[in-house]
């Protein structure tokens, strides 16, 4: 059978370096496992460990304190800066190299000033941020300061042993992330929004100075988001283009699915007064499947209610289905309920659109997509009707 990743297995080359697969696990922080320490304990070196053991070509940990650390017990970042933190990080790189993967680290990128952010005014939490207080806006003097950390962060790990770096991009959260969103980017300088290039100028100096301090082949992972929901001003036309923009200063980039923590930031349609929810579903390769809809409260646009619905053994004959309005009332009151249980015994794609479109309300239908899928096979049949075609 043709393998849709055929190439995830072969070795390739990033300038000097050379990968023996196309697998680079994603950073994850490992607190539980940390007890307070102030640097990796033998559970996590154990942990990444492993996942070089398994085969992947890099192991990225998560992740180093931007400046020297106050001890508590549960800090959450590791203190680069003192020799016995420095020694077990070293311990860590070693065991990675042990089973041939690279080693590498997502740094910070932060000031010391706290409640310093990309732009003034905002009220965002996060490291740094003092709650309840807007933020002020960082200065050119902060903004060299910050690359001048980054240099001394990479400085330090290439020294331990590392090999590469991880700069964090994703979400419109973090201080690159918020330069690229427009919902906290508001500069009037050359780091503000009137275009990406601007959007993109502070962490692309960041990394041109991560280069000049550890050179070119202590490579730097950009992991950044596909697009970013309505208000961030990220497409994943935006995306592509983004890509353009630093590959001449990152050297990987590492894109991350709008998932998981960005289907918290999604809601339903803006478009008063329906406010029409947002309907989606997932299919996975066992035939297990999820769906989820984001609607307003009952008309309320200040409410934001998400529904999540899994169906992991899906009975044989049996699907399920949810509708975009309860009832034909003026404003339309939006889905309620578990979806629905409906039949599916077609044998194929041309038939159950058929039996769908001819019980569809003949006013109210435009078009329909239906798509069977092979799950043995991964072959896909599709259907398209359109009323005016």
């Amino acid at each position: 059978m043709e393998s849709r990743y055929a190439h995830l297995l072969s070795p390739f080359q990033v300038g000097n370096v050379v990968f023996r697969n196309r697998m680079f696990t994603a950073p994850m922080g490992l607190h539980a496992l940390q007890g307070g320490e102030l640097y990796p304990t033998e559970a996590i070196i154990t942990h990444y460990a492993n996942k070089a053991k398994g085969g992947a070509a890099v192991v990225t940990c998560s992740g180093t304190g931007a400046y020297p650390v106050t001890p508590d017990k549960d800090h959450l970042a590791y203190d680069l800066y003192i020799g016995h933190s420095q020694h077990y990080l070293a311990q860590l790189a070693d065991a990675i190299h042990f089973y041939g993967a690279k080693a590498s680290m997502e740094i910070q990128a932060a000031t010391r000033e706290p409640g310093y952010y990309v732009s003034a005014g905002l009220m965002v939490p996060g490291p740094g941020m003092v709650p309840g207080q807007p933020t002020k806006e960082l200065t050119h003097d902060m903004l060299a300061d910050i690359k001048k950390n980054l240099q001394d962060q990479v400085k330090i790990l290439k020294r331990i042993g590392y090999d590469m770096c991880m700069l964090h991009m994703a979400y419109d959260m973090g201080l690159f992330g918020g330069f690229l969103s427009l919902r906290t980017n508001k500069r009037e300088d050359e780091y503000g929004p009137q275009s990406l290039e601007n959007r993109l100028r502070f962490l692309n100096e960041c990394c041109d100075a991560i280069h000049q301090a550890a050179g070119k082949d202590f490579l730097i992972e950009l992991r950044m988001s596909g697009e970013l929901p309505e208000g961030a001003g990220f497409t994943i036309d935006d995306a592509c283009e983004m890509a353009k923009l630093v590959e001449n200063h990152a050297d990987i980039l590492h894109v991350h699915a709008a998932t998981g923590w960005q289907a918290h930031c999604m809601s339903f349609e803006p478009d008063p007064p329906n406010y029409t929810p947002r309907i989606s579903g997932l299919l996975h390769k066992n035939g297990a499947f999820a769906l989820s809809i984001l609607k307003s409260a009952d008309g309320d646009p200040s409410c934001n209610h998400r529904y999540f619905f899994g169906y992991d053994n899906p009975l044989p004959g049996e699907g399920r289905f949810i509708h975009t309005y309860q009832e034909n009332l003026n404003p339309l009151p939006s889905f309620e309920g578990e979806p629905r249980r409906v039949a599916l015994t077609a044998p194929d794609a041309g038939t159950l659109a058929k039996e769908i479109w001819e019980n569809l309300n003949e006013d109210n239908k435009v078009s329909l997509f239906v798509r069977y899928i092979d799950l043995e096979s991964g072959k896909t049949t599709d259907k398209i009707i359109n009323k005016n075609v």
